[in-house]
């Protein structure tokens, strides 16, 4: 949002709106007229580069060794409202807060101001302890994929060597050898460059060739007790697909299924994103939607969490969702019912 604020003040929207990512790039790196948003971009990517789809595979390449990618993604979010993010955040910190005070006041009601004080005293200390959990785990994945990106530099600077040696073809290919075989090509005990060529090649025929197992993800449900409040028996009924009710509100939408958040562009403002799952390379996304729908996770998975951070109605968990919604379909997304309706189909359904 900052990037795009520098965009419009010097006078660069069309520029970046009517120009090819890769040219646009080239232009940034010879243009003084660019200096200011092309300082602000590396420095980003310097910081945040490593954050995207992907960030904990090797053979993933980020916005750092990929700038273009950014600054396709960039374009699109150039397209999007202005509406400040951190604006979204406090708007939504405050509707939390008054559903918090919402639900005590039920809880209140419906036991007694004396028999109530503990639920209302321990319904305030989870949701704290949940939100405290929640940021202290997107920190453990942070530090995470810091790891493995400084891993993935140094691997990488192995394979500059190997490759300038003529023992590999290309520097990645360091990817597809183990640590011991690395170890002793460095050590120079290894030197025959045919021999880890051919491995390396036959290494990743293999992957190329490899089949996605399917999931065996199986999960039970039990009962707590009698809660304080009585559940809405609607909850979990309907005629479309169901899932899990991540954020609330009902929104109608053209549907959009993406495989990577690399083809963030096909994304129009107003459009509901349906994936298979999320991760932080994903969140420049959520500006541009009005819904989520996610084949996998749960209430505290990455697409709910930020979901609920934007107040974008969200369905999580629907099984098979990437391939029974189609491009373009007319769909409602049901945050509050966990339910995904197709209201028309599309023009090439």
């Amino acid at each position: 949002w900052q990037i795009k604020q520098l965009v419009r003040s010097e006078g660069l929207m069309a520029d970046f709106l009517e120009t090819q990512p890769h040219v646009l790039w080239d232009r940034l790196q010879a243009d003084d007229g660019f200096d200011v948003v092309r300082l602000a971009i590396e420095a980003h990517l310097k910081k945040w580069g490593f954050r995207c789809a992907g960030e904990l595979t090797f053979l993933s390449r980020n916005h750092s060794e990929d700038p273009v990618s950014f600054l396709r993604m960039l374009q699109s979010y150039l397209t999007t409202e202005d509406v400040e993010p951190e604006a979204v955040m406090a708007s939504m910190q405050d509707q939390q807060q008054q559903a918090l005070r919402a639900a005590c006041n039920e809880i209140r009601t419906v036991s007694g101001v004396l028999r109530s004080l503990g639920a209302r005293f321990k319904l305030r200390l989870l949701v704290r302890g949940a939100v405290h959990s929640i940021g202290a785990r997107e920190r453990v994945r942070l530090k995470q994929a810091q790891m493995y990106f400084k891993l993935k530099q140094v691997c990488q600077a192995f394979g500059a060597e190997l490759a300038a040696q003529a023992v590999l073809e290309r520097t990645d290919d360091v990817f597809f050898l183990e640590y011991d075989e690395i170890s002793r090509l460095l050590n120079g005990d290894e030197v025959r460059g045919d021999y880890w060529r051919d491995l390396v090649a036959l290494r990743r025929k293999k992957r190329d060739t490899a089949v996605e197992l399917p999931e065996n993800i199986s999960s039970f449900a039990f009962a707590y007790g009698k809660p304080p409040i009585d559940k809405d028996p609607a909850v979990g009924q309907g005629d479309g697909l169901s899932g899990l009710p991540a954020c609330g509100g009902k929104v109608r939408g053209r549907a959009v299924v993406l495989e990577s958040i690399h083809q963030v562009a096909r994304l129009q403002r107003g459009d509901i994103l349906v994936t298979r799952q999320t991760d932080p390379g994903w969140v420049c996304a959520f500006p541009l939607i009005a819904g989520l729908v996610v084949e996998r996770g749960g209430m505290l998975s990455h697409g709910a969490i930020v979901a609920r951070e934007f107040g974008v109605p969200a369905v999580v968990g629907v099984k098979g969702v990437v391939e029974i919604l189609k491009d373009g379909q007319l769909i409602e997304v049901d945050g509050d019912l966990g339910q995904v309706n197709v209201i028309e189909e599309s023009a090439d359904s």
